[in-house]
């Protein structure tokens, strides 16, 4: 009982230290051209599961403890809400390993993680199978294979188990099994033909694995044809709307125009900054914005979007300004990738005529080559779409996205959308013989047995209609 009480302590203190840093947009120098990229901002700027350092860098290609990666992990579980029903895990197993002090944070960590997966996981795994011993040994690096046991220890049986065709995975080898449905749901990879599960796992490596634990906890479960909320990559990033940066700016620019957006939204969050916090804020951040913007800071969208939201001194025509030049930098963009471009087009909306931001936004979304940016702007002229009642352009755009999303989580969910418009605006038999086409290229392609069964459970669906 004891444990239960501090465990919610500390509960209620992640909380308030999780307020406190809601408004940091995280970006780190040295994982901008790394393969993780995506990941580390997905993880740095929503959930936080591995911190950078001091020095603004995030270094993916270090190691990462076991002790970081238990705690990484344990938080996710925290974040998806599976410690709230506490009566349905009875924390009855006791972890006592010599190096870690009875009752720490660490300690708490290793109890509520072991006791987790000891009584929900769906697999054989156990806790202390896997850090067998006296001792944690919690600073030591740890390594794929232990890494793959947790991760798999946490997640769900894939719908279709596949042999993974690696030359250091065999059979014989202990939990060959679960490692091979972890493999099968996607969660791990090999590369160059080897698993590598001895190897010591990287920081990068790391995010991506806690990411795609992440997404399996969301896989879709149809029971019923509805509407879902897609959830794109990007919408992790909590970062205010940012244009790749071309070359054009500096990092100086980019950290002042950062922290002029913090503290903005931090102030319209709180009301004040507080006096002992000041040298952490931009003491007049909408002064900051206005002068980047003489200076011809590239981030065209993010100043405008910032100033039109903030800058109540605007008058009316200097805000269709600001909007008329941010619908021209859309129309020309390409080739560059922006976050947030549709929260830009929201607020465009408020103020100027709908036929023309949405003439900006198909201008775009026909023209865009980065498939993130592609597909939320394609998701608001979507909505556009549905409001005029104009369904047909509706469902162009929905298997444009289908046809274009490289993410089979995504993809999955359009899929989904897509068959509901179909099924209320063209009629169940017209809504099968689309899926049914679909199925034969799914099955020629043969590279996602878990997107083939949706697709089948989709034409289910439609048939019992």
């Amino acid at each position: 009982m004891k444990r239960k009480s501090k465990r919610m302590i500390l509960s209620i203190l992640v909380l308030i230290l999780s307020l406190q840093t809601s408004f940091g947009f995280i970006m780190f120098a040295d994982v901008e051209n790394h393969w993780s990229n995506e990941y580390v901002k997905w993880d740095s700027s929503n959930l936080k599961l591995i911190d950078g350092y001091e020095d603004g860098t995030f270094r993916p290609d270090e190691k990462l403890s076991r002790m970081s990666f238990v705690i990484a992990l344990n938080n996710l579980l925290k974040a998806k809400n599976l410690y709230d029903d506490l009566d349905a895990i009875d924390f009855k197993y006791e972890v006592n390993y010599l190096d870690i002090e009875l009752y720490s944070d660490e300690d708490y960590h290793l109890w509520e993680l072991s006791n987790y997966i000891n009584e929900k996981s769906d697999t054989a795994i156990r806790f202390l199978d896997i850090f067998k011993g006296e001792y944690f040994t919690p600073e030591k690096a740890i390594t794929r294979y232990e890494a793959a046991l947790l991760a798999r220890a946490v997640t769900s049986e894939p719908i279709a188990v596949n042999t993974a065709a690696y030359k250091d995975f065999s059979v014989g080898m202990p939990y060959y099994k679960e490692i091979n449905e972890l493999i099968s749901n996607g969660i791990m990879t090999g590369y160059d033909g080897y698993l590598n599960l001895d190897h010591e796992i990287t920081r990068g490596e790391s995010v991506v694995i806690l990411s795609r634990i992440y997404n399996n906890m969301e896989q879709i479960s149809f029971d019923q044809l509805e509407l879902i909320p897609i959830k794109l990559t990007n919408e992790y990033y909590n970062q205010p709307i940012f244009q790749k940066n071309t070359g054009e700016r500096s990092p100086e620019q980019e950290k002042r125009f950062i922290d002029a957006v913090t503290s903005l939204e931090y102030i319209s969050f709180v009301g004040y900054i507080p006096y002992n916090e000041r040298h952490l804020y931009d003491a007049d951040p909408l002064k900051t914005l206005w002068s980047l913007k003489q200076e011809g800071y590239e981030n065209v969208l993010g100043l405008n979007y910032y100033l039109i939201k903030y800058d109540k001194s605007l008058k009316i025509q200097d805000v269709l300004e600001l909007i008329q030049e941010g619908l021209i930098v859309i129309e020309g963009l390409n080739m560059v990738q922006v976050e947030g471009i549709d929260e830009f087009l929201v607020l465009a909306k408020e103020y100027t005529a709908s036929k023309d931001v949405l003439r900006s936004a198909e201008v775009f979304f026909r023209q865009a080559n980065d498939i993130d940016s592609m597909l939320s702007i394609g998701l608001y002229i979507a909505q556009q779409y549905e409001a005029m009642k104009d369904y047909e352009k509706l469902l162009e755009i929905y298997q444009l996205l289908y046809q274009k999303s490289d993410n089979m989580d995504i993809k999955s969910e359009l899929l989904n959308n897509y068959t509901y418009y179909l099924l209320k605006h063209r009629g169940a038999a017209a809504a099968i013989e689309e899926l049914n086409t679909i199925k034969r290229t799914v099955e020629a392609e043969n590279v996602n047995a878990e997107h083939l069964r949706i697709v089948n459970l989709l034409i289910k669906l439609l048939q019992n209609q």
